[in-house]
């Protein structure tokens, strides 16, 4: 891979720029807040704790700050920080000014910061810079960090920097497991959260620019009862500050460039296909007319664009012979019957009256993609098509963060992705995918020891997919069949699709499916309440989550044919004459609307017991209902009976005409059952951890 990477950075003068304000629309999280804390013990130089020294924690790139005061024991705790670089100010009353500056917040870490002051003449400080500490020292949880030049760097490691951008954590061994690609610390996937700045959508199908990334980190093992999952993936974006600074990227990527058999791949080399990606960044104060957004109002945008550029290979297959597609089998040693006789075709060849036009049609719009190679009377390797695929897609983030003067601080963000594939292989079809992410935090001082954190947020995957038309021309299934002139079918008038024509021996015309859609979208309310007592720390909130999955199945709306050769002899025989040996169609229902909701109430004490020594302990308890539709089509079924059951009258006036009656569909009143078909369930989690 080479990439070329030009930075700017300059400094405000007189520079206007127009805010961009983002809606506060809310996103789902599967972790309660992944913001960092600190704490500490301010001791002398005998050693003795300084009790009621002034501690300041500053934000070094936007000048935020927020102060607290050690207690008796010298210990101060400072709560709910966004991640970032910042600086511990100590102020004694005759004490230097101690300070320890370049800490980096990581999500979810406890920074241990201690320092020591030393009597002096006033005005004097002495300044520490501190190191990031990678395995916080604090709690019982494992935190694992991957910062933003590791992340870039694993990410052009893979041929596709469009993959998860988790895939930059397994590549470091952060599991252990090697049985499945997205297994962290052991977890299986259903016990692991991947979260994007503490938010997260359907799974791992959220692309993100590498320029956006600051940190990725893992929260695990004994992990504290704020979280829902054992384990917490989550990718940290940037976010702007004091001075306005930007990036740019441009990378290409040709598998020529690839290294092969590595760890990550032990296959050949592809054939090389040059790939640029594009990316930039700008963040910064916000500065209006009116307005000076320096160590208050910040943005900060990313954009990465790859153009896609088409990807041809040349695709060998053995197809029927040119003669062959007319009915004429003179030359090959394939002996034809005629089904209306039962007496072989004179010259081993269909009249051409008796060839139908639909399949002559079909055959043609496959075949034609195709050229032919070799002698014209084989059939063995003698077609030669070229596939093609190309996926354009556009990623782009757009965050903002504000300080209030009562140390109050709120962010919020917005992410979309659009992938747009299409290919020939040797079918024509399209992909669409569009990913979003909304998100807005707030986090609110009540007094230095009491802190809430707030979270609201949402996502929206559209994912949908289709066989096409020559050239990507959008065809619905019943213009197809009509074109063709195939009788008795009426497929839905705004569905995509092609009849399934299976021919045994040959390739299937067209694809085996009609195309899909989903819209899968996440919503959820975050709250947390952070208390310090003495040598108790405590945290308690309340978690709620709802999930829409709305989706229509792909199915064989416009018929699926099957032809075999039982009529002829040869499956591409009864094509020609229309014969097919079964044929099915699929009759779409309303599309699906899966609901389900879950709530969380967690409360916990982390106790330290002495300097060295502290345990955290907490109890987790979830509820999640039965997942239910919104059309209440949904059914169980009861053993007890052996019978379908449905939820009511609608649902079972609904089932299809064509359900056998040896498995009766029965009312859920009737079998025992609650209107949900399935009851909701709740569980206690205790943890624990020192």
């Amino acid at each position: 891979m080479i990439t070329q990477r030009v930075e700017f950075m300059f400094k405000f003068s007189s520079f206007v720029l127009i805010a961009l304000i983002l809606a506060a629309i809310p996103v789902q999280t599967n972790a309660q807040t992944l913001q960092g804390d600190f704490t500490g013990v301010i001791r002398d130089a005998t050693g003795a704790v300084v009790p009621n020294a002034d501690v300041t924690i500053v934000n070094e790139a936007s000048n935020a700050q927020r102060s607290v005061k050690t207690n008796e024991q010298g210990r101060y705790q400072a709560r709910g920080f966004y991640v970032g670089t910042y600086r511990v100010e100590v102020q004694a009353q005759g004490f230097r000014k101690a300070m320890a500056s370049g800490i980096e917040l990581k999500p979810a870490a406890v920074m241990p910061v201690d320092l020591v002051l030393v009597v002096a003449a006033a005005g004097e400080s002495i300044t520490v810079t501190a190191n990031a500490e990678v395995i916080q020292s604090e709690g019982g949880a494992l935190n694992y960090d991957l910062d933003q030049s590791a992340y870039g760097k694993y990410q052009m490691i893979g041929s596709n920097m469009w993959s998860q951008p988790f895939a930059a954590l397994q590549w470091t061994g952060a599991y252990t497991t090697g049985r499945s690609f997205m297994e962290f610390r052991g977890a299986k996937p259903s016990f692991t959260a991947y979260t994007y700045d503490g938010s997260a959508g359907k799974g791992v199908d959220v692309r993100i620019p590498d320029l956006a990334v600051r940190s990725e980190e893992l929260v695990s093992y004994a992990a504290p009862a704020e979280y829902r999952r054992a384990v917490t993936a989550n990718v940290t974006f940037k976010s702007g500050t004091n001075e306005l600074h930007g990036d740019y990227k441009a990378t290409l990527t040709n598998p020529v460039l690839s290294a092969v058999k590595t760890p990550f791949y032990q296959g050949d080399r592809d054939p090389g296909v040059s790939q640029w990606y594009h990316s930039y960044a700008i963040g910064g104060p916000v500065i209006l007319p009116k307005y000076d957004g320096r160590n208050k109002t910040f943005f900060y945008h990313t954009l990465e664009y790859r153009r896609g550029t088409p990807v041809y290979a040349s695709i060998v297959d053995s197809i029927p012979t040119a003669s062959m597609l007319t009915g004429d089998y003179s030359k090959q040693g394939i002996p034809l019957t005629d089904p209306l006789s039962g007496l072989p075709f004179a010259n081993n060849t269909i009249p051409s009256a008796r060839v139908s036009s639909a399949a002559r049609m079909a055959l043609s719009e496959f075949y034609d993609k195709f050229r032919y190679q070799g002698a014209a009377d084989s059939i063995v390797s003698n077609g030669v098509y070229t596939s093609m695929d190309k996926s354009p897609a556009t990623t782009a983030v757009f965050k903002m963060d504000h300080n209030f003067l009562n140390g109050d601080a709120m962010n919020a963000f917005y992410q979309f992705s659009d992938v747009d594939g299409r290919a020939v292989d040797p079918y024509y079809w399209t992909s669409r995918n569009h990913w979003q992410l909304y998100s807005i935090r707030h986090t609110h001082l009540f007094s230095p020891s009491i802190v809430n954190q707030f979270h609201l947020g949402a996502s929206r995957n559209l994912e949908k997919s289709d066989d096409t038309a020559p050239n990507w021309e959008e065809e619905t299934g019943l213009e197809v069949v009509k074109r063709l002139g195939l009788q008795g079918l009426t497929p839905p008038a705004d569905w995509l699709g092609r009849p399934r024509i299976g021919v045994s021996g040959w390739q299937d015309l067209w694809g085996s499916w009609g195309g899909g859609k989903g819209i899968y979208s996440y919503f959820s309310l975050d709250e947390n309440v952070n208390i310090n007592r003495g040598r108790h720390d405590i945290k308690f909130g309340f978690a709620g989550r709802l999930v829409h999955q709305d989706d229509a199945s792909s199915g064989e709306f416009a018929g699926a044919y099957s032809f075999n050769g039982r009529f002829t002899g040869d499956g591409l025989a009864d094509l020609l004459l229309g014969y097919p040996s079964s044929s099915t169609r699929a009759f779409p229902r309303v599309w699906s609307a899966g609901r389900r909701r879950e709530i969380g109430l967690f409360a916990q004490d982390t106790f330290r017991v002495s300097p060295s020594l502290q345990f955290s302990y907490g109890l987790r308890w979830d509820h999640y209902n039965a997942p239910t539709d919104r059309n209440g089509l949904y059914y169980n079924f009861d053993l007890a009976t052996r019978s379908i059951v449905v939820p009511d009258q609608h649902a079972l006036s609904n089932v299809s005409g064509a359900w056998s009656t040896d498995i009766p569909v029965i009312l859920a009143s009737k079998a025992g059952y609650p209107s949900t078909i399935l009851k909701g369930h709740g569980h206690f989690a205790p943890r624990f951890g020192f």
